[in-house]
């Protein structure tokens, strides 16, 4: 409740300091087995489903694995690669990401602060996931 409150008042005051603490934690898993397992683990952790993006080549295994796919599960491969590339992944990254979800990876993207940020990251790696980033996000980037 008190995050929900200090972020109002952020809001309030202009938004200055909001962008800084806003991260972006991103993972790709190497199934739909292990990224269910994920999304578990990260709603057990208190993860809500709004934080949580969900990315597949195609919608249908998307929408098996959630309801709510969030703003980067919405996009195609290709424009989440771009939204990447705006928030300062590498090209090598970026390849890797893009031949990791064309051989049947999930990508999941959580939005959350610089406090949950490591929690965010481990839980995707316990769960297999590659190239797990942690990334500051920056307006303008989605």
């Amino acid at each position: 409740m008190f995050d929900h409150v200090r972020r109002w008042f952020v809001r309030l005051r202009g938004g200055a300091g909001e962008q800084a603490d806003t991260m972006i934690v991103i993972g790709l898993l190497p199934n739909d087995g292990d990224a269910d397992i994920a999304l578990n683990n990260l709603a057990e952790a208190d993860f809500s489903p709004q934080q949580i993006s969900v990315l597949t080549t195609d919608p249908l295994r998307t929408a098996a694995l959630t309801d709510t796919p969030g703003d980067w599960g919405r996009q195609t491969p290709d424009a989440a690669l771009e939204r990447m590339r705006v928030l300062g992944v590498t090209d090598a990254d970026r390849e890797t990401y893009r031949s990791g979800l064309a051989a049947g990876g999930v990508l999941i993207v959580i939005r959350t602060t610089s406090d949950t940020a490591n929690a965010a990251q481990a839980l995707l790696s316990d769960q297999q996931a590659s190239l797990v980033r942690v990334l500051q996000e920056r307006r303008g980037a989605g």
